[in-house]
């Protein structure tokens, strides 16, 4: 999704941006209607724009948190073999 603030987005930004960030995640990609005005329709549910927004956003802190967490094994998986070298 763009760096726009949350009421400029257009339906489709919101639509795409859940779309991408649902699959980078769970590995498919999820049916997202706009159903007009502020709804939408998540795999036949359906879901208030804030809810859709508040879940790109939830998403999106799952991604960094996941990223986080595999440098920091990187960097001890790093720092264990070094240790086992001396």
């Amino acid at each position: 999704m763009s760096v726009q603030t949350e009421q400029t987005l257009t339906p489709g930004d919101i639509a795409e941006g859940y779309q991408q960030l649902y699959k980078s995640m769970h590995g498919s990609s999820p049916r997202v209607q706009h159903m007009g005005g502020y709804w939408y329709k998540v795999n036949g549910e359906i879901v208030h724009r804030n809810t859709l927004i508040g879940e790109i956003h939830r998403l999106r802190d799952l991604k960094r948190e996941q990223y986080r967490q595999k440098l920091e094994r990187g960097l001890l998986s790093r720092l264990i073999s070094k240790l086992r070298a001396i």
